[in-house]
């Protein structure tokens, strides 16, 4: 909504607790669809960022960046959604046009388990590379809480992370830009 010059609603911003009760309650219709397994998703963006690193974020959305979710999944968060008031993209796959390619330290952490829909948080080092090839102003706000968890030591880790986790494509000019001005204040703002 904000990328076409439109007020968000202040109403629908989700925190942490709000997104874990929300996916409880996808979870608990997910029980009626008599689905084999649980139902897998990898959370990245905002919400992975409010839910692992900080707990005083909020997002309008949850993003995630797993295949292969099935209809049933979808068709509870629209409920859902409906039900609580929020939009029918809250939870949405839309960012994995911009996941990586490649391969990134660490593993995903488990931030939910229910009986019917278990939800990972993307590694730091994956949400912070595509953060930085993103370089909106609101992955840029991001930048500290994920430099301390990925914790590069130096400006050329980051351009290596983007690197692997983005194979086989240059490094834009403007994330080149932007990787430099994070360093730096990153730098700037870390004590010696």
């Amino acid at each position: 909504m904000a990328s076409l010059g439109l007020r968000p609603d202040p109403t629908k911003m989700l925190t942490a607790a709000r997104i874990r009760e929300l996916l409880h309650a996808v979870d608990t219709r997910l029980g009626h669809a008599a689905l084999a397994d649980p139902v897998g998703l990898v959370v990245v963006g905002g919400a992975a960022v409010a839910m692992q690193w900080n707990p005083g974020r909020t997002t309008y959305d949850v993003d995630v960046v797993s295949e292969g979710i099935p209809a049933e999944f979808w068709a509870a968060a629209t409920d859902v959604g409906r039900e609580e008031g929020l939009d029918d993209n809250w939870v949405n796959a839309a960012a994995r046009i911009k996941a990586p390619t490649g391969p990134t330290p660490g593993e995903p952490i488990e931030l939910y388990a229910g009986s019917h829909l278990v939800v990972y948080g993307a590694s730091p080092h994956y949400v912070l590379a595509m953060k930085l090839v993103a370089g909106r102003d609101v992955d840029l706000r991001d930048m500290p809480v994920l430099l301390d968890a990925a914790r590069p030591q130096t400006r050329h880790d980051l351009y290596d992370l983007v690197d692997q986790a983005y194979p086989n494509t240059p490094i834009p000019a403007a994330t080149r830009y932007i990787i430099d001005q994070v360093w730096a204040d990153h730098t700037a703002a870390t004590p010696n």
